[in-house]
């Protein structure tokens, strides 16, 4: 009996108390030539209130969002560069088309140290990677005046 009782108490107790409504994190309130708003950001819980005048809803988020498109870029997901062959076992032949300008090539180990950094200036370009120990390397292209900008996971192996 005692037990239904505090259940039955605290069930009442849950309802009747706004467990739900806390403070806001942050607001503040905006104003133009047309009119002004409160806002708020976190806020739980809400009010609507009506007359034959007005409407408000109070503590709800309604988000306005307009958007403007400038421009498009198009986007090519054909590479500048080739790496081949791909696990390595020293040599890397590396292919640059479309791209004005030497490449700056800098080879980075697993842990993120630069291991080798070196550029580029032909079209086709080889690359000595024997010295390394096996394991996966990171080579980062950076092309002139930024047009170029490609990673790629090489993989050295015996």
């Amino acid at each position: 009996m005692i037990k239904t009782l505090l259940l039955t108490t605290t069930m009442l107790a849950s309802t009747l108390l706004s467990a739900q409504a806390g403070f806001s994190a942050a607001g503040g309130d905006v104003s133009g030539p047309i009119g002004s708003m409160s806002y708020s950001i976190g806020q739980i819980d809400f009010n609507y209130y009506s007359s034959s005048e007005f409407s408000i809803n109070e503590g709800v988020q309604q988000p306005f969002e307009w958007f403007a498109v400038i421009s498009v870029n198009e986007f090519s997901t054909e590479s500048a560069i080739s790496l081949y062959p791909n696990p390595t076992k020293g040599e890397l032949l590396v292919s640059i088309k479309n791209t004005p300008g030497p490449v700056l090539v800098k080879v980075y180990d697993s842990l993120g140290k630069l291991i080798i950094s070196n550029t580029l200036t032909s079209i086709q370009n080889r690359m000595d990677l024997s010295a390394l120990s096996n394991g996966s390397y990171y080579a980062h292209f950076i092309g002139a005046e930024g047009k170029t900008n490609e990673i790629f996971k090489v993989v050295k192996t015996n």
